[in-house]
């Protein structure tokens, strides 16, 4: 199974690049990374692409303007070659097992048609920021 995770950028600053620090330390390695950046003024998609850890080869798409999360998600998923689609915010740092966890679910649910992710916040990871579906 393949996946392609899409990450939706605006602005995103250093949380990108944690964002795809985490991704590269996943234990799922069949996957593509692909980034829209929402006509970002900050250089944040540039530094995320030049830091990108090994052996992440995010694929960017860019777009002249920002026609909000949902035509970016739709954009990206019109060019993503997994069988799934795995939406990431920049500001989410997902735990190493993330997407093994993902494909599990989903091998065991095959009628399922999506899947979603405890959150916990970032600053304080007793507390939980959403539940999944």
């Amino acid at each position: 199974m393949t996946l392609s995770v899409i990450i939706v950028n605006f602005n995103s600053g250093a949380r990108l690049v944690r964002c795809l620090e985490h991704l590269s330390r996943q234990t799922f390695r069949d996957f593509e990374v692909i980034i829209v950046d929402n006509a970002s003024t900050d250089g944040s998609l540039d530094k995320a692409l030049a830091a990108a850890p090994a052996p992440l080869t995010p694929r960017a798409i860019r777009s002249a303007t920002n026609a909000g999360f949902a035509a970016a998600n739709n954009l990206a998923a019109r060019e993503a070659r997994g069988e799934w689609l795995v939406f990431l915010n920049p500001d989410a740092y997902p735990e190493r097992d993330w997407l093994t966890a993902l494909v599990a679910a989903s091998e065991r649910f095959p009628s399922a048609d999506a899947f979603g992710s405890t959150q916990l916040d970032a600053a304080d990871p007793s507390i939980i920021d959403g539940a999944g579906v």
